[in-house]
C-alpha cells in the first residue's frame, strides 16, 4: 500500500523553481569559497604580521609618554629654571651654543619644551675639508634657559646606556633598529595591514543577509560568561571593530612613513595633488659644502619678520617659538612656531616657514590646514599616530590603549589559530582511529 501527499500547486516542481533552487544554491557555494577565501588568506597574514604588530603595539605605547618616560629615567636630562617667569633664550642662540662648545658639529634642528632644548646635529662638513668630522653623538641637550649642556647621545645606542633607553624604543619602533631596511620591512608589514584591516571586516558579517543588522550586532559584543576560546574570539573580532577606524589610521600613517613614494602616489591619484618635494628645487649638493649666508642670528631675525607678515596675513596668532633648523640639501632655514590655529603640538605639522639661507628670501608656509585637502589629512594622520593632538593627556592615554589593543589582536589571533589547529588535529588522529 502506497499513501501519496499531493504536493500544494505552489511547491510545484516547475522548471522555474529548480532553476531558481540551482541559482541560490550556486550563489551560496560562491559566497562561501569567497568567504574561505578571505578567512584563509586573513589568518595567515594575521600569523606573518602578528609578530612585527605585537613589537609596534607595545613600543608605540611606551613613545605616547615618550618624554615623561625619558624625563624619569634620565631627570638629570631635564632643566629646572630658578627664576619664576624666566624666559627661555632665542632660538638662535641655542644653535650657536651648541656649535661653539662642539665645533665639530653643525647643528640640524631642534625643538624646544619646557625643560629642555633638543638638539640634532651631524658631523661638519666644509669647504676646506670634504670629509665630515668624526663624533660620537647626534644630539645635544640643553638648558633653554642657561644654555649650559644637559648631555649628549647618540640616539638609539644602548651601549651609551639608560640616556638612550626611550630613544632605542623609538628605533625598534621606527626601523627594528635595522635601518633602511627595517623601515622597508615595515613598510611593507603597514601596506598589508591596512589592505588586512578593510577586508577582514567582511569577516564579521553574518552569512546570511536575512536580519542582517540584527545578527551583525553580534559581532560587536563579548560574551563574557563563555569558553576561553570563545572570549578570545570576541575580544579579536569586536576589539577589531570598535577600533577600525583607528586602526586604519595608524596603520596607512605607516605606510606614509615607511613608504612615502607609495603613499604620495596613492594621494595623488584620489585627491589629485603632489606631494611637497615635487614643489621643491632638486636637492644641490653645493649647499652641503658650504655655510649659508645669513648666520642663525640673521636668519632667526629674518623668520620672525616673514612670520609676523604670515600671521597678518593668515590671520593667526604666534604664541612662541618652537623650532628651528637648517635644512643643508635645500639650503634653506625651517622656521616653526606654535600658533592659535595648531591642533599639533609637533612642529611637523604646526605653523612654520621655509627661507632661503642666503636670500633671506621666503620658499615655502606650512600652516596647519594644509593648502589641499591629502596635506590636511596627512597633518591630522601624523598628528593622530603620535598622539599630539593638542597635548591631551586623554588622547595619550587612549592611543597607549590602542597600542595595547593591536598587541591584543596579533595574541588573540594566533591564540585562535592554534585552538583551531589544535582541534583539526584531533579530528584527524580521531578519524584514523576509527578507520583503522
Amino acid at each position: 500500500m502506497v499513501i501519496r501527499f499531493p504536493l500544494p500547486r505552489h511547491c510545484a516542481w516547475n522548471s522555474d523553481a529548480l532553476d531558481g533552487l540551482q541559482a541560490a544554491m550556486k550563489k551560496a557555494m560562491s559566497n562561501a569559497a569567497l568567504r574561505g577565501l578571505v578567512l584563509w588568506i586573513h589568518r595567515w597574514v594575521g600569523i606573518a604580521l602578528a609578530l612585527f604588530l605585537l613589537l609596534e603595539g607595545v613600543t608605540g605605547s611606551l613613545l605616547c609618554f615618550n618624554v615623561q618616560l625619558d624625563r624619569l629615567i634620565n631627570p638629570g636630562l631635564f632643566a629646572t629654571s630658578t627664576e619664576k617667569d624666566a624666559r627661555h633664550l632665542p632660538l638662535s642662540r641655542l644653535a650657536e651654543m651648541a656649535e661653539s662648545q662642539e665645533p665639530s658639529i653643525r647643528v640640524s634642528y631642534f625643538s624646544v619644551v619646557d625643560d629642555q632644548a633638543l638638539i640634532h646635529v651631524m658631523p661638519r662638513t666644509s669647504s676646506q675639508s670634504p670629509t665630515q668630522s668624526v663624533v660620537d653623538f647626534d644630539q645635544v641637550l640643553l638648558d633653554p634657559w642657561t644654555g649650559l649642556e644637559l648631555g649628549k647621545r647618540k640616539a638609539g645606542d644602548l651601549t651609551q646606556g639608560k640616556i638612550n633607553a626611550m630613544t632605542f624604543i623609538y628605533r625598534l619602533h621606527q626601523s627594528l633598529a635595522l635601518e633602511d631596511t627595517g623601515v622597508l620591512i615595515l613598510g611593507i608589514v603597514a601596506l598589508i595591514w591596512t589592505l588586512d584591516t578593510l577586508y577582514s571586516v567582511y569577516l564579521t558579517f553574518p552569512i546570511s543577509m536575512r536580519r542582517f543588522f540584527s545578527r551583525w550586532k553580534k559581532s560587536w559584543q563579548i560574551k563574557l560568561r563563555a569558553s576561553t576560546y570563545r572570549i578570545n574570539f570576541d575580544l579579536h573580532r569586536a576589539c577589531g571593530l570598535w577600533t577600525l577606524l583607528f586602526l586604519l589610521i595608524f596603520a596607512w600613517s605607516s605606510v606614509m612613513f615607511c613608504l612615502p613614494d607609495t603613499y604620495d602616489a596613492t594621494m595623488n591619484a584620489v585627491f589629485g595633488v603632489r606631494p611637497l618635494a615635487s614643489d621643491m628645487p632638486p636637492v644641490d649638493p653645493s649647499y652641503i659644502a658650504t655655510e649659508p649666508k645669513l648666520n642663525w642670528s640673521e636668519a632667526l631675525n629674518r623668520s620672525e619678520v616673514l612670520m609676523n607678515q604670515l600671521s597678518a596675513q593668515n590671520g593667526f596668532k604666534v604664541i612662541r617659538p618652537f623650532g628651528f633648523s637648517y635644512i643643508e640639501e635645500y639650503g634653506v632655514y625651517s622656521y616653526s612656531v606654535r600658533s592659535d590655529i595648531d591642533f599639533s603640538v609637533n612642529s611637523w605639522d604646526g605653523t612654520g616657514l621655509w627661507m632661503d639661507g642666503d636670500s633671506g628670501a621666503l620658499r615655502h608656509v606650512f600652516l596647519p590646514y594644509g593648502h589641499d585637502a591629502a596635506g590636511t589629512i596627512s597633518k591630522w594622520i601624523r598628528t593622530l599616530h603620535f598622539a599630539n593632538l593638542y597635548d591631551w593627556m586623554w588622547y595619550r592615554i587612549l592611543t597607549c590603549l590602542l597600542g595595547l589593543v593591536v598587541t591584543m589582536l596579533s595574541v588573540t589571533g594566533i591564540y585562535i589559530w592554534w585552538k583551531k589547529r589544535a582541534a583539526k588535529e584531533a579530528a584527524e588522529r580521531n578519524a584514523g582511529i576509527l578507520q583503522s
